[in-house]
């Protein structure tokens, strides 16, 4: 697995003790610069004249478009800030949602047969209230299965006013099992522990399928795979961008799935909306599947409630409340013939209608391990040691669609 990319503080440091010096910035980066504190100002994340922590090796999370969920290397000095178009000492504060940087309160069940799951590990039963469900478009995990699970407490509704980012109620619990060669390898668990407070923990799968022990510290290569278990403050990284914490149970990720759907969470009484909205993504099989896949594996950091979005307002985050075509969607509108922060590998766009090998998107999707001084340019930036290679050829086709579009 890359480096965590958790977000490592090393003090406080006074924005408005700090104002920009013009003589350690050349011209061509002012712009940026100034772009960015008016957008952080204007969006109420940058606190003038307050305290904020810092990253040690500069600004935390805000590349521009080259990381959304971490810091360039640990400790590592930032010689120049037109690395990433602000100063090192700044830091933008966005309302991201309150998944701690590790488990606080009461402890964690240290197994995961503790946790309400299953009502017998032996025979896998599932506890009374705990359900499967698949979201529509799934997280890349470098090939590992997945299986998941949700229970909401009884007497209970999700709070689904905005459609786009539901608010679910404390109780709530989430497992995902990661299955390697088709033995479970770890299990996964997001509790709601109180309004706005989350518990992550990881559990790894003893070798006998007797139970799975909490590991707050995570496993590299656990079981011998090379598939790797988060450490609990990784867990953020992913999980702290975009509202409520939970990902895969939304309006987009459950329209039309099964074995639990948005029709029948509204059919039970779960949601708190009158109506369950249409959703009717534009565009082909093929070019859902595309924006679908950018959504669930771009769309956690690239969305308007990411500490990124003070600086990068490329949004993959699709909207349930639907757009009659593809143009129209956020992913087009904030990417297509944008230029890229970072012009990384030959791209001249974000997206490059017509030219996959000319997209920062695509050219991004494809790196493992690159690094351009010491911005990390993985996409997405942890827990992928290899490409999607059904994703590759799915935003390939959708990039090279655009350019027809565009001569129609």
């Amino acid at each position: 697995m890359p480096a965590s990319t958790t977000e490592t503080f090393t003090g406080a440091a006074n924005v408005a003790a700090n104002p920009l010096d013009a003589s350690q910035v050349e011209a061509e980066a002012l712009v940026p610069v100034i772009r960015a504190w008016v957008r952080a100002v204007n969006a109420g994340f940058l606190r003038l004249g307050s305290s904020a922590p810092t990253c040690a090796g500069g600004s935390i999370a805000l590349f521009l478009g080259v990381c959304a969920t971490g810091c360039s290397d640990p400790g590592a000095s930032r010689s120049s800030p037109t690395d990433a178009g602000l100063r090192s000492d700044v830091h933008i504060d966005a309302p991201d949602s309150a998944l701690p940087d590790a488990n606080d309160g009461a402890s964690a069940p240290t197994l995961l047969s503790e946790t309400g799951l299953f009502s017998s590990v032996a025979t896998r039963a599932l506890a009374d209230g705990v359900r499967p469900f698949a979201p529509r478009f799934a997280l890349w995990s470098d090939g590992a299965t997945k299986e998941r699970w949700l229970y909401l407490p009884d007497s209970t509704r999700i709070d689904t006013m905005d459609m786009d980012h539901w608010q679910y109620p404390v109780g709530t619990k989430a497992w995902k099992e990661f299955r390697v060669a088709g033995v479970p390898v770890e299990t996964r668990l997001l509790e709601k522990t109180a309004p706005g407070e989350w518990r992550a923990t990881a559990y790894h799968w003893r070798a006998d399928g007797s139970d799975a022990e909490a590991v707050p510290a995570g496993v590299p290569n656990a079981s011998g795979t090379e598939h790797d278990i988060p450490a609990e403050t990784d867990c953020r990284s992913c999980h702290a961008h975009i509202g409520d914490v939970l990902l895969g149970v939304s309006a987009i990720q459950l329209a039309s799935a099964t074995p639990l759907s948005l029709d029948q969470l509204q059919t039970e009484g779960l949601l708190t909306s009158a109506s369950a909205p249409i959703l009717n993504l534009p565009g082909s099989e093929r070019t859902q599947a595309a924006l679908g896949y950018l959504h669930a594996n771009c769309g956690n950091c690239h969305n308007p409630r990411s500490k990124l979005w003070a600086t990068l307002n490329l949004r993959f985050w699709l909207s349930a409340s639907g757009v009659g075509s593809v143009a129209e969607t956020a992913t087009y509108r904030s990417a297509v013939a944008i230029e890229p922060a970072v012009p990384w590998g030959g791209a001249t766009a974000r997206i490059t209608p017509g030219l996959p090998e000319r997209s920062a998107v695509f050219l991004r999707m494809q790196s493992r391990g690159n690094r351009l001084g010491g911005i990390q340019l993985d996409m997405p930036p942890l827990a992928s040691e290899k490409p999607d290679p059904d994703a590759l050829e799915l935003v390939r086709d959708f990039i090279v669609s655009l350019a027809a579009d565009a001569g129609s």
